[in-house]
């Protein structure tokens, strides 16, 4: 994605609610592309990442409380809730 200033932006989308490998790549790849000058957005459940994410240097980190529901339950709110969290981002930005 661009944006206005043709600056590029990158968003990281995950549902994990703990930090596991698949999110220390995730941390890994975004704070290497902060590092580059790009726009790096992280949308994910309030917690571990999204902590680990600000400790990274990741500017915008778009934390959404998680639902306390079973663990099924809970995790296809707290998708559902992500991607309207994300949707509204790109509405706002006006880019997709």
């Amino acid at each position: 994605m661009r944006k206005g200033n043709n600056t590029m932006r990158v968003v990281f989308f995950s549902a994990a609610r703990q930090v596991w490998g698949a999110e220390v790549s995730l941390l890994t790849l975004a704070s290497a592309l902060t590092d580059q000058g790009v726009d790096v957005v992280v949308v994910c459940p309030s917690g571990e990442l999204a902590d680990r994410a600000v400790e990274a240097g990741i500017a915008t980190v778009h934390a959404v409380p998680p639902v306390a529901d079973s663990v099924t339950q809970g995790r296809m709110r707290d998708s559902q809730r992500l991607w309207q969290t994300c949707l509204r981002i790109a509405r706002r930005d006006a880019h997709v």
